[in-house]
């Protein structure tokens, strides 16, 4: 039967060789693992002829959240598949050995945590307009009789400027605030203008610190942005080309991390 692959941990790090239960997977086909030496990747079963839905999607990022609890987590992309456990461990886990452990330790002891910063125009504009008297000239002469398009860009245009450079200002001083207890960080494409997306690569040993960072920067700042706030996950926005496994098959789907 089709395997369904959801990422490279070390052996050692399987209690008993099981792969551990996390919140949200119970329900679903059951995860073993497929082991070569010290390597091992976690598979479920697939049905080849069953399309993989959002359920799917959520679930394997909850076994990859679990995994990462245990230690070093190399991900691999959602519809990752292999035919069998033969290919798993000669195309995934044979073929790339030494690069596959050399992920695995750079890995070691650090875990990926991601912050949304998403703001609005509601509550952005007032003190935005406030600060920049000029935009009421701008938006007055856009009113007057006469006026045409043109005005009305230029209020349009100005107004876009001043925000971004507001969010884009606000961005940077979070993220100062939160860099010396971050490893690394990557600014991530986001869903929208109204969200700024970032990835940390924070050390095990001072993840409760960053939770208090966070919750204080909500209780200072949670009036100007939201703040999300999702960790730990593994360490998918800081892996090089060179690290990430390779699959047996093709992607099969349009989903990936």
């Amino acid at each position: 039967m089709a395997l369904h692959l959801y990422g490279v941990v070390r052996t050692a790090d399987l209690l008993s060789g099981e792969v551990p239960a996390a919140p949200g997977t119970e329900n679903g086909p059951p995860l073993s693992a497929v082991t070569r030496d010290d390597l091992a990747a976690v598979v479920s079963p697939l049905d080849p002829d069953r399309e993989l839905t959002e359920s799917d999607a959520v679930r394997h990022l909850d076994v990859l959240t679990g995994l990462v609890a245990r230690g070093p987590v190399l991900p691999l992309r959602f519809g990752t598949t292999a035919p069998d456990e033969d290919a798993v461990r000669e195309e995934v886990l044979g073929a790339r050995a030494d690069d596959l452990r050399r992920g695995l330790s750079a890995l070691e002891g650090v875990i990926e945590v991601r912050l949304d910063l998403t703001s609005s125009d509601d509550r952005d504009l007032p003190p935005l307009l406030t600060g920049h008297p000029e935009l009421h000239d701008l938006a007055a002469r856009a009113r007057a009789p006469g006026a045409g398009m043109d005005e009305q860009l230029q209020v349009g245009e100005a107004t876009a400027q001043l925000l971004s450079e507001l969010r884009a200002r606000r961005a940077e001083e979070i993220a100062e605030e939160l860099a010396p207890l971050v490893e690394q960080t990557r600014y991530l494409a986001a869903p929208s203008e109204e969200v700024e997306r970032w990835a940390f690569l924070v050390e095990r040993d001072r993840l409760d610190e960053l939770d208090t960072a966070i919750a204080g920067l909500r209780a200072r700042r949670g009036h100007e942005v939201d703040l999300g706030y999702v960790g730990p996950l593994p360490a998918f926005s800081f892996l090089d080309r060179d690290e990430r496994p390779e699959c047996a098959t093709a992607p099969a789907s349009r989903w990936g991390w």
